[in-house]
């Protein structure tokens, strides 16, 4: 199992199964609005779009191991079969005033 040694391990249902080729060789980095991961995870067990990672202004979580397809590629346009995914979550800036 290839786990992250610096992440918090929060498994979560949703995988279409094994690569179909070796190991993915694309990441594919999305970014959704919010304060804290939460929001996200509630989204996740909606939706079942479950990305390997999920990065917040505190922690990195990691939901799966890395040699698993996720589904959350799914929604990006890419395949679940080449692809880790990883979600940050945050807010954008506050424009400068002038």
């Amino acid at each position: 199992m290839a786990k992250c040694p610096f992440a918090v391990w929060m498994p979560l249902e949703g995988s279409p199964g094994t690569y179909v080729r070796e190991h993915p060789f694309k990441i594919v980095h999305h970014t959704t609005e919010g304060s804290s991961a939460d929001g996200a995870f509630t989204t996740y067990h909606t939706t079942r779009y479950i990305p390997h990672f999920t990065v917040d202004n505190r922690t990195i979580y990691q939901h799966a191991d890395i040699e698993i397809s996720r589904i959350g590629t799914r929604r990006a346009g890419i395949t679940a079969t080449s692809t880790c995914p990883i979600t940050s979550i945050g807010t954008p800036p506050t424009p400068k005033r002038k």
